[in-house]
This record gives structure tokens, C-alpha cells and sequence, in this order.
């Protein structure tokens, strides 16, 4: 009986990330999913703020509640720049080019799993998760061919895209790595897990910026009330969530592991879109999916060398 628990808890992680990337491909699904109750983009592209928003709220209510001390404005800098690294990369990715974008979203677990020593301060399994991710890369590219850009415009746009998703995913993944493990050396752990409402409220911060913005208003005002229900819906269904889901994983992850996220979710949204208007892949996307799937299996399941026992922000 020991032992299946065992087994059990060993599966929890992974199939907390798959429901996460599960949840992450609706985006790419919705408008098979909801054809007909659906709405503009203008305000579709609004739920991940508002989820955001609703999860700032409570972060902060627990964090009063649990009367966290006063953080300094070197700490609300640093975690900002964590957020900047979780949220507006996803941002950015938009901006790329169709033929591009997958390519450098394939290049997230292997940029992390290069890097992570750096910002770690010792190695935590890295050498471990380089072929699992370059796995991860050669899946996807398979799967979602890359094209290289033509024209100078698409070379300058395609090199200013990968410049900033490479130094936003270093900058918001080595800060977190730091400034946690920092005050985790000085404090007991009781005193870390107190302060974490407020370092996810304050990290969470940088998702707002589309509520900000006068034609997010205009989306919103402009809306139905069967709109405004699947909106909410959407919101608290999906998008919320997946928020919770993510700062639970990056809590107990590998900074390599957390993201496989960047893999699975468009892997899983090309594979259920497949099934859902009943379109054939051919043998280089099976294979392409078969990669992908195998490499993080390979990194999440297999027992470590190093010492793995640290999340992402320690």
C-alpha cells in the first residue's frame, strides 16, 4: 500500500503539468470549442488578465490575513522582473511569426536547462535535462516546421522577438531563482511560505497590463450578457486555474521542468484540434508529437543524478 502511494505522489507533478499545458492549449482550441458563443479577440484575449486579477486579490487577502511584514522596494523590484519573465514572454510570443514562434517556444526547456546552473548557484540536474529538452526541440520542429524568415523586416522582427523571449525567460527565471533561495538561506521555512502570497501577487502584477489599455474598456463594454457569461466562465473555469496550477508547479519544480509547459501545450492543442475537425497528420508530426512527449517523460519521470530535490526558486 506504501509503495502505490509512493508511486502515486511520484505521478502528482507530471500530471499537474499535463493539466496545466491542457489548460494552456484551450487557447488555441477556443474557437472550435465555443464557435458560436464566443466573442472578438479584443476581449478574448482579456481572460488571462482578469484571472490574473482575481488571483492578486486573494493572494494579497492571505497575505493580510497571515500579517506578512512590509516588503522593500528592492523586493517588489525583483519580483516584477520574475514576473516579467512568466507572463510577458507569452506576450511576446504573439508578435513572432507563425513559423517562428513554435521554434522559439521549443527553445524555453532548452535555454532553461542550459542556464539553470547560473542562476542556481550549483548544478540541479542539468546535465540530466539537456537531451530531454533538445528532444523536446527536435519534436517540435518536426511538428511545427520551421521557415526562416524573408526579408529583412522578418529577420530584424524574428531576431528582436528571440532576443527579448531569451532575455525576459533568463532575467524573470534568474531572479526568482535568487532572490527565494536568498531568503530561504537567512529565514526558517516557516517564514518563506508566509511571504509567498506576497511574492505571487507582486510577480502576478505584470499580467494586468491589458486591463490598462483604453480599447480592453471598449472590448468589454461592448460585450453581451451571454458574452459576458462566457467570458466569466472562461475565466474562472480555465484561465484561473491555470494560474493557481502554475505557481503550485513552480514551487516544486526544476526550473526545466516548469518549462515543458512551453512544449506540451502546443503539442496537446495540435493533436486535440486533429481530432476535433477530423485532419490526418502525417508521419513526421506523429513523429514530431512522439518526441515531444517522450522527452518530458524523460525529464519528469526519471530518477535524477544530482541533487533535484530544490524547486524552481531555490
Amino acid at each position: 500500500m506504501v509503495e502505490w502511494r509512493n508511486r502515486l505522489r511520484k505521478l502528482e507533478l507530471p500530471a499537474a503539468l499535463l493539466l496545466l499545458s491542457a489548460l494552456w492549449s484551450a487557447h488555441a482550441l477556443r474557437p472550435l470549442l465555443l464557435p458560436d458563443a464566443w466573442m472578438p479577440e479584443s476581449a478574448a484575449r482579456l481572460t488571462a488578465p482578469l484571472a490574473a486579477l482575481i488571483f492578486v486579490g486573494c493572494a494579497a487577502v492571505v497575505s493580510v490575513r497571515r500579517r506578512a511584514g512590509i516588503i522593500s522596494t528592492g523586493e517588489l523590484a525583483q519580483w516584477l522582473l520574475a514576473g516579467c519573465g512568466f507572463f510577458l514572454l507569452s506576450a511576446l510570443l504573439t508578435t513572432v511569426a507563425d513559423t517562428q514562434r513554435f521554434a522559439l517556444m521549443a527553445l524555453v526547456p532548452w535555454l532553461t536547462a542550459v542556464l539553470q546552473p547560473y542562476w542556481s548557484g550549483r548544478e540541479h540536474g542539468t546535465k540530466d535535462d539537456l537531451l530531454p529538452a533538445l528532444l523536446c526541440l527536435v519534436g517540435m520542429l518536426l511538428l511545427f516546421p520551421f521557415a526562416l524568415p524573408r526579408g529583412a523586416a522578418e529577420w530584424r522582427g524574428a531576431l528582436m522577438g528571440g532576443i527579448a523571449i531569451a532575455g525576459l525567460t533568463i532575467a524573470g527565471l534568474a531572479v526568482a531563482g535568487c532572490f527565494v533561495a536568498r531568503e530561504q538561506r537567512g529565514h526558517p521555512r516557516a517564514l518563506v511560505l508566509q511571504r509567498m502570497p506576497q511574492q505571487m501577487a507582486v510577480a502576478t502584477l505584470p499580467a494586468l497590463w491589458p486591463l490598462a489599455l483604453p480599447q480592453s474598456v471598449h472590448a468589454l463594454a461592448g460585450l453581451s450578457a451571454q458574452q459576458t457569461a462566457v467570458l466569466a466562465l472562461w475565466t474562472l473555469g480555465v484561465e484561473l486555474p491555470a494560474l493557481a496550477l502554475l505557481w503550485w508547479l513552480l514551487a516544486r519544480m526544476r526550473a526545466t521542468q516548469a518549462a515543458l509547459r512551453f512544449v506540451l501545450a502546443p503539442v496537446l492543442a495540435a493533436l486535440a484540434a486533429r481530432a476535433m475537425t477530423g485532419a490526418s497528420a502525417n508521419l513526421a508530426e506523429w513523429a514530431g508529437a512522439a518526441a515531444v512527449m517522450a522527452g518530458a517523460a524523460w525529464m519528469l519521470l526519471a530518477a535524477p543524478k544530482t541533487d533535484t530535490t530544490t524547486s524552481l526558486f531555490t
